[in-house]
């Protein structure tokens, strides 16, 4: 059974959870919940800060006693730069591993012998990693496994991941704007309504 084929139910639920909160980080954990076990058995969310240093928002494992095992191949501070989702947030681009087999595991861990027992551990076997982009810019990325069995990703699953990527990446950056219209700044490239509207209501001055 492919993530398209369930995902229609799960994308209408996790678009209502991205409209409902301005709680960034509540609401990415909420769709990272809803993700599993409804269409990967475990999903991962990070998003870059203002340095541009990765950070994780949410992480889930259909299974709660490799939660921990799961957090840790999630965890930037031990990524490498050959890890593909992280190369997703770097690049950009998605990635559809179909079939991870044990040279694409090899390649991505590069012998950390730590990562590579976690990784025997939680038994992953296909993996879609997906950028979250607004406005031209990568803003972090959504990465879904799944363990072992039968089901495989396939390009209608990553169709389908790049939907609500896209949806989650707008959600991220409304939340952002309503952040800065808070603190009274004005938002990247645009005149702020705050100002517009003092200058509205300023009197009109004629010259003399």
């Amino acid at each position: 059974m492919s993530l398209a084929s369930s995902g229609g139910d799960f994308l209408a639920q996790a678009s209502a959870a991205l409209a409902d909160s301005l709680d960034l980080d509540i609401t990415l954990k909420t769709v990272a919940r809803l993700a599993v076990p409804a269409i990967a058995d475990s999903c991962a969310i990070h998003l870059l800060d203002n340095r541009d240093a990765v950070r994780l928002v949410a992480v889930v494992h259909v299974d709660p006693l490799k939660a921990g095992a799961m957090e840790a191949l999630a965890d930037p501070a031990a990524a490498s730069p050959s890890r593909i989702w992280i190369r997703t947030i770097h690049e950009g681009v998605s990635a559809l591993v179909a079939d991870i087999d044990q040279k694409t595991v090899l390649e991505s861990l590069k012998g950390d012998d730590r990562l590579l027992a976690i990784f025997e551990e939680v038994g992953f076997t296909s993996q879609i990693s997906v950028p979250l982009r607004v406005r031209g810019r990568t803003i972090g990325g959504i990465t879904f496994t799944l363990g072992p069995g039968s089901r495989r990703y396939d390009a209608a699953d990553l169709a389908l991941a790049e939907d609500l990527a896209s949806r989650a990446a707008m959600a991220v950056e409304n939340a952002r704007l309503y952040k800065q219209a808070q603190r009274g700044e004005p938002p990247e490239g645009r005149v702020p309504r705050h100002a517009v509207a003092r200058a509205a209501d300023a009197p009109q001055r004629h010259p003399r």
